[in-house]
């Protein structure tokens, strides 16, 4: 992928070390920068709020908050003030490696996150990094790149259901090992509404892959064969199908497939695999960010 260009550095007040920032996830440095930071620049796209959502848009290689940025935060959280949890997702141009657009954004997730506890929000607010997947435009120019620098914050919504909404597929695999029983995790699951023609599949060590017609039927149980699940499914999918796979656990007790062959048939089979990783540990959660990467798919960290 080409280099994110470094115009518009300068603009953000972030200067020559611009790179170096971008990299280090402190923010003490990122408000350091942002207190020098008055008025926006006439190329800074206006801000959305839509309900119980709002999108912040950034320059390139930036994640400053403008004066005008900071209002239009400002006047959405007044109105959600009394929301039980905040979900704020950052987001990239296609510029720049994967690695380095999964910190850009989440330095920006981060940066409004932190404007929120200045407003005096000690609620729960869930942090997501989308690097450069999901852009809202999907053109290679610099309208489109405007449109796909930005963060999103949304009001009062469930981090799982919104996981599942935003990683849309034609088949869904589904973790029902005894720990989805946890926090809440499975109801989230049983409350989403999937899409109408999408198919279904629970998978656990005492059950093994089985499709389903509604998460209510399932309790979940015993262990989890993430790997051989996944591989039997999408050996049995058509070609061209979107999978995503929704997981809370490292794998057990798999014996046929690992994230290689699991990659390879994918690709094979021209599926494209979204993962959503739910307080998974950092092992697990890199193989799952990978296997959506190698096949053109989806990662969403649920925390």
């Amino acid at each position: 992928m080409r280099k994110e260009i470094l115009v518009g550095l300068f603009a953000a007040g972030i200067g020559l070390g611009g790179l170096d920032l971008l990299l280090d996830s402190n923010l003490a440095e990122a408000k350091s920068k942002q207190t020098q930071i008055a008025r926006s620049p006439k190329n800074h796209l206006q801000n959305k709020i839509e309900g119980n959502k709002t999108i912040t848009y950034f320059l390139t290689n930036s994640w400053a908050l403008y004066d005008n940025d900071k209002d239009d935060l400002r006047n959405f959280f007044r109105n959600h003030r009394e929301a039980s949890n905040f979900i704020v997702e950052g987001f990239c141009d296609e510029r720049g490696s994967i690695d380095d657009n999964y910190k850009l954004g989440l330095n920006r997730a981060n940066g409004v996150e932190e404007f929120f506890r200045q407003l005096g929000y000690t609620g729960k607010i869930d942090i997501v990094s989308h690097g450069e997947m999901k852009p809202a435009a999907s053109g290679r120019n610099k309208e489109s790149y405007k449109r796909n620098r930005r963060v999103t914050v949304l009001a009062g919504e469930n981090l799982i259901g919104r996981a599942l909404e935003v990683s849309k597929a034609d088949v869904y695999l589904l973790d029902a090992s005894d720990s989805m029983e946890s926090d809440g995790r499975w109801n989230a699951v049983r409350s989403y509404k999937f899409p109408k023609d999408s198919e279904k599949y629970a998978f656990n060590s005492c059950i093994g892959l089985r499709k389903i017609d509604s998460a209510y039927k399932v309790v979940p149980d015993c262990g989890t064969p993430f790997w051989d699940s996944t591989g039997s499914l999408i050996g049995s999918m058509g070609s061209g199908k979107k999978l995503t796979i929704l997981s809370d656990g490292e794998d057990t007790g798999s014996t046929r497939y690992d994230l290689y062959s699991v990659v390879n048939l994918a690709k094979r089979n021209g599926i494209a695999v979204s993962t959503i990783a739910v307080m998974s540990n950092s092992d697990f959660k890199i193989q799952l960010r990978r296997l959506a990467e190698w096949t053109e798919g989806n990662f969403y960290e649920v925390q």
